[in-house]
């Protein structure tokens, strides 16, 4: 195990070397620039910013520049944040961003893997097909529907909670649930697919002609075993709610790191750009190495070399 977490170790780098030299020459032939104004700068101006910047060199030296400089954990300056570095806007947002996350995946479980459960074992019975109804929803509706129909009948209609913000607990539960839901509802279909498959093996059989209780077989012989394609989803989870809170963060006025990289996107900020997009990549290389990690300690008879 050691020896195969160290490969994957290694293998992050080229990968993030080929992610930064694509996404650093996407976003440099993108139109427009950091500077562009509705009012044209003098070119004496732009020029003397170009060259602070270091903008006014060949792609490839400059390229070459960041890389060295992220490697020493130096991110660059904001180009449409004075004073403020990417490193230090990271360090701001990324809590707040993390918070979100970590709440909406716990909810997630909580909801997928209990109603999934439910469906396994009340299989083909009226549970199962509320269960399963409820998670197609989840499924087919996206977070920017979601999210606006929540708060116009929360918010607006109903008047309990704020429409958006960030400081308060009441502040979190509506960004929460939009970001949970379809998690929840992807994780059911996955639990409930897990506990079918262990339910129908011979030993459940057996311990049932055994007399052992349903209860019993249900939470702790079946349910390890078809929890695993959840655990196995658990990385992918986590990442795709981090990098896609950037909707629910820009739609609910919440201070994270996904706000700030639709706000840079937009801005053409590119240090900003490339250090969100280099942040979010480890994270999810480093996730899923984690997955595969704990895999192995709930399935004894997966091995990696």
């Amino acid at each position: 195990m050691i020896k195969y977490t160290f490969k994957r170790l290694l293998a992050i780098i080229p990968v993030m070397l080929l992610l930064s030299f694509f996404t650093f020459i996407m976003i440099h032939i993108a139109p427009g620039g950091p500077f562009d104004t509705e009012r044209k700068l003098p070119p004496e101006v732009m020029k003397n910013i170009e060259k602070k910047y270091h903008l006014d060199e060949p792609l490839l030296k400059q390229y070459l520049r960041y890389v060295g400089s992220a490697l020493k954990g130096d991110l660059g300056p904001s180009f449409k944040f004075p004073g403020t570095t990417v490193s230090g806007i990271i360090r701001e947002s990324f809590p707040k961003t993390m918070l979100l996350g970590v709440c909406s995946l716990i909810l997630a479980l909580i909801i997928g893997v209990t109603a999934g459960t439910i469906a396994a074992y009340y299989q083909n019975s009226i549970k199962d097909h509320i269960s399963m109804s409820i998670s197609m929803i989840g499924i087919c509706i996206p977070n920017f529907v979601m999210a606006p129909l929540l708060v116009l009948i929360f918010a607006l209609y109903l008047n309990i909670l704020p429409v958006a913000g960030w400081g308060k607990a009441s502040n979190l539960i509506l960004p929460i649930f939009c970001l949970a839901l379809p998690y929840a509802a992807y994780i059911s279909r996955l639990q409930r697919g897990g506990m079918l498959e262990i339910l129908r093996q011979d030993y459940i059989q057996t311990a049932r002609a055994k007399g052992m209780s349903e209860k019993r077989i249900v939470l702790i012989h079946a349910f390890k075993g078809g929890v695993l394609p959840v655990i196995s989803f658990l990385g992918p989870a986590l990442s795709g709610i981090l990098v896609g809170s950037l909707v629910i963060e820009t739609i609910f006025g919440i201070p994270g790191t996904g706000r700030f990289l639709v706000q840079s996107s937009l801005n053409r900020d590119y240090t900003m750009v490339m250090g969100m997009v280099l942040f979010y990549s480890i994270i999810i290389l480093l996730l899923n190495l984690l997955v595969d990690i704990i895999y192995t300690f709930l399935d004894p008879r997966i091995r990696y070399e």
